[in-house]
């Protein structure tokens, strides 16, 4: 497999695994609405990392590391609900969504930090790669470190890409929507990250 098409294909593959709606692509969404694109692009930048992490996992056969985070998947997913649980509070309990026209260093990080996390809470993602892998010769691709890191390059611009795509559509809504629809959108994304928390709750047993 040429370095090209690892790019390539890890690109689908990166697209494929974001693709999916969940509270990573409804945090950025909201986030990137209250705090402008900036603030959208470093939360992206979290859940991509996340992605790009698992892929490698999964490319450089590090199965050490694979077999302690299947093995924990229960403990991260805790952590994980538990993330989605103070999201979906603090959504619910703000009678007002303020717009700003950016954030501090402090703020961004936080973003940053909290798709990164919830990204991590699902450790079967390193499963799903593996098996998406396994269609382009898992095995190949591990002897070949240079083909597996063009690979997890690739995922982690389909990835970025995908997300960045729904932080420019926020953005290009935040001028046109309403208080009052900024407002629902804040009991929505509250009931969202609780659903989405219950979800990871109800897999834990």
């Amino acid at each position: 497999m040429t370095f090209y098409l690892a790019l390539l294909k890890g690109f689908i593959l990166g697209v494929s695994v974001a693709a999916p709606v969940g509270p990573i692509s409804v945090l950025i969404f909201t986030r990137t609405l209250k705090f402008g694109f900036l603030g959208g692009i470093f939360s992206a930048s979290g859940a991509a990392l996340a992605d790009a992490f698992y892929a490698a996992v999964a490319a450089f056969g590090l199965t050490l590391i694979a077999t302690f985070l299947v093995e924990m998947q229960t403990q991260i997913r805790a952590i994980g609900a538990a993330i989605l649980l103070i999201l979906g509070v603090l959504a619910l309990r703000k009678k007002h969504f303020e717009t700003k026209s950016g954030e501090g260093k402090r703020g961004l990080l936080q973003g940053f930090g909290v798709t990164f996390l919830l990204t991590l809470s699902n450790p079967m993602t390193i499963l799903l790669f593996a098996t998406l892998f396994a269609g382009l010769s898992l095995a190949e691709i591990q002897a070949a470190h240079a083909t597996a890191g063009f690979l997890v390059a690739g995922t982690f611009l389909g990835t970025f890409t995908w997300m960045v795509g729904i932080c420019t559509g926020a953005f290009y809504l935040r001028a046109k929507v309403t208080e009052k629809m900024l407002k629902n959108l804040n009991k929505v994304s509250g009931v969202l990250f609780f659903g989405f928390a219950g979800y990871l709750i109800f897999k834990l047993f």
